[in-house]
């Protein structure tokens, strides 16, 4: 009965970057996740997600005093808007119009969707990049094994977590860069602070592309669409 188990059980063998991000803070948004080994140089297939929405209360409240709902309302419209239009305010607005004739917005999530914030990213040097790119991947889900070490130094040398999580989007510019692309909408915040919250998040992801494609990035950036602004990490 004084039998103990050897190993260090304070860190779980699965996580997903949100349960990484939140060792440390809470964030904005629950990543949705499910296991990837494709490359997408290879095939850029449409992703098949699973979602499990809130009760219709707390969902309408989220998605009206900007809460997780409105982060993940703001995230889906960036990865299905098409990229071949002008992407202006008028394009924008009539894209949206399209999702709700064929179900893929509510009226209620077409008139929260702030407009002028897409808009201002498409019009900015790093959202003409992505719209310029010679491929471009959204969405893209992933999963990497990580030691567990780097998540908490009393875990075992050899140790190792499964990682999974969704890259927001990534894409290979005009010159042939591979650049990391991460949206937020924190308020009230500071680039310092972004840089801090986010980096393990981006680290991971930079590391998860590497793994999937072979390549490095050449660039990773975190667009903020509460403020309209780019910050490099």
């Amino acid at each position: 009965m004084s039998w103990k188990y050897p190993y260090y059980m304070d860190i779980s063998a699965k996580m997903t970057v949100t349960e990484i991000k939140r060792r440390t803070e809470t964030t904005e948004e629950e990543l949705r996740f499910m296991p990837s080994r494709t490359n997408p140089l290879e095939n850029s297939a449409d992703t098949v997600q699973n979602k499990f929405p809130p009760p219709d209360f707390l969902y309408a409240e989220e998605i009206q005093t900007g809460g997780a709902a409105f982060g993940t309302l703001m995230h889906d419209v960036m990865q299905k808007l098409r990229l071949d239009g002008p992407l202006d305010a008028v394009d924008i607005e009539s894209q949206l119009d399209a999702f709700v004739t064929d179900g893929t917005l509510t009226e209620e999530e077409r008139h929260i969707v702030r407009v002028p914030p897409i808009a201002k990213f498409f019009a900015s040097p790093i959202g003409r990049r992505m719209k310029n790119a010679k491929h471009c991947w959204r969405e893209q889900p992933f999963s990497l094994l990580v030691p567990a070490a780097e998540m908490d130094a009393r875990a075992s040398a050899q140790d190792e977590i499964f990682v999974q999580g969704i890259i927001d989007v990534f894409f290979q510019d005009a010159d042939g860069r591979l650049v990391l692309l991460d949206y937020k909408t924190d308020r009230n915040t500071t680039p310092d602070l972004i840089r801090k919250r986010y980096r393990t998040q981006l680290d991971l992801y930079a590391r998860a592309i590497r793994t999937i494609t072979g390549r490095a990035v050449d660039g990773t950036y975190i667009y903020r669409l509460s403020d309209g602004d780019t910050i490099v990490l």
